[in-house]
């Protein structure tokens, strides 16, 4: 799909996002109906300035932002809907009043001092390492709604990455990848960003003509914004180590509170916010930006799903030659370098290409699927990990079962990726799971929910 045949629908989603807050805000049942027509209306009237805007993509981006200048961050009906949105999660009762209040006092052009919070948060596979999570005001989200409809609409963000929304998913990824397996396409390298969301600085966007303000006060966190760290607890001493691991420039001192507010809030203001509504649009701009520079074989293949990348050939060669092209893209960008954690590439038949924690098996399919996907070592430990710290909330040996059951088959329904066989592959993560309770309530497993070798080994007086 080609970038100006996107931006339609780009609009559209907008829009569609747009209305589903509104709903929210009518079922919240603080808004008369002439009022939600009002709303309806500045919807209206947003949805129409975008289309001018996108309608100016021939005489560039730069034009596109004088008119995004004027017509949409000049205006309240754009702010209207930004509070809207924003509003949809943190303030569903606002009255009609309130939100249009909001709205008079935004502006993208100055800063905010509405305060920031942070939370560290352990990162979904990856046990032990911990990343700071922005939560903004209700405000600061609004401002970043706003930016964020004029930059989708004038084509920045990446149409080879698979979280964009209509982009399909995880399910989308896998059987692109998996297509192209079949087409002989099976050498697949499958690094990752290193600190994605942090490494990406303001120098990063030289290629935007955008006002520098917006760069400083809302694709980052401006210098006069609060932030208030919050305390992880128990959790706050895994939280050093991983600071440790993932920021070496920064001098980690005692484990205390103050101490890890002073790192939190170094680490926050240096990259794109975790938490901000902007920064994946913007994550995903520069990784398009990188690939765009990698002097790439022909017939080599390349998608992202966020910080994930996947870059795909016919032979070895040309797959060797891609992972010197994307290495070299991404360590001499303009704004600096931007690591790739070290991985190899692998051909298909080995059955040990992971896209996305998803072992492939080309060969081994069922029916119509050439190529079999299940969930590999990675997901299944996550899954293992998780059950165990359910299960541990009870000391009852037969509601553990239950816990289990349930928890499966709610397991089992966010796996898109997986080639399930029918009937086969739920019976199947029914019987690993009452294995893993009936070791739980045996007492032979470690804390991570793998058995543990040394209970094993001991006999029975």
């Amino acid at each position: 799909m080609s970038e100006q045949a996107s931006l339609p629908t780009e609009i559209d989603r907008i829009r569609d996002g747009i209305l589903d807050a509104i709903e929210v805000i009518r079922d919240a049942g603080k808004l008369t109906d002439a009022e939600i027509g009002m709303l309806i209306h500045n919807a209206k009237t947003h949805v129409r300035r975008l289309r001018k805007v996108t309608a100016a993509s021939h005489k560039g981006m730069r034009k596109q932002l004088q008119v995004a200048n004027g017509m949409i961050w000049g205006s309240v009906e754009a702010y209207i809907c930004a509070v809207v949105r924003a509003s949809m999660k943190l303030a569903p009762t606002l009255s009609y009043a309130e939100i249009v209040k909001r709205a008079n006092e935004l502006t993208v052009w100055q800063t905010l001092s509405e305060p920031v919070f942070v939370y560290w948060r352990e990162k979904s596979g990856k046990p032990g390492e911990y990343r700071p999570i922005v939560a903004p005001g209700p405000m600061r989200r609004a401002q970043a709604f706003a930016v964020r409809d004029v930059l989708s609409v004038i084509g920045i963000d990446n149409d080879f990455d698979f979280t964009r929304k209509g982009a399909k998913g995880e399910k989308g990824l896998v059987e692109t990848v998996c297509r192209d397996i079949v087409d002989g396409i099976n050498w697949w390298w499958t690094p990752d960003v290193r600190n994605c969301f942090p490494s990406i600085r303001p120098g990063h966007f030289g290629w935007l003509p955008i006002d520098r303000r917006i760069k400083k006060n809302v694709f980052y966190l401006p210098k006069c914004a609060e932030i208030v760290v919050k305390n992880p607890g128990a959790e706050i001493g895994k939280v050093f180590k991983s600071i440790e691991g993932l920021y070496p420039d920064l001098s980690v001192g005692n484990v205390s509170q103050k101490e890890l507010s002073s790192l939190t809030v170094q680490i926050v203001r240096r990259g794109l916010p975790q938490g901000s509504v902007l920064s994946p649009l913007l994550a995903r701009a520069v990784v398009r930006r990188a690939m765009g520079q990698a002097q790439l074989p022909p017939g080599v293949h390349h998608y992202s799903f966020a910080d994930n990348l996947h870059v795909g050939a016919s032979t070895k060669q040309e797959i060797g030659a891609a992972v010197g092209a994307v290495t070299e893209a991404f360590s001499s960008l303009p704004g600096g370098q931007i690591e790739l954690h070290p991985a190899k590439a692998r051909h298909a038949r080995s059955w040990r290409v992971d896209i996305l924690g998803y072992k492939l098996e080309p060969g081994n399919g069922y029916g119509a699927n050439a190529v079999h996907v299940k969930p590999g070592p990675e997901r299944t430990a996550r899954y293992r990990r998780k059950l165990m710290a359910k299960l541990v909330r009870t000391n009852d040996t037969s509601e553990r079962f239950k816990i289990g059951e349930t928890y499966c088959k709610r397991w089992f329904g966010t796996q898109s990726g997986w080639t399930k066989v029918p009937r086969f592959s739920r019976k199947v993560a029914l019987a690993i799971t009452d294995a893993y309770v009936d070791d739980f309530n045996r007492n032979i497993l470690t804390a991570d929910g793998k058995l543990d070798k040394a209970k094993l080994l001991l006999k029975p007086k």
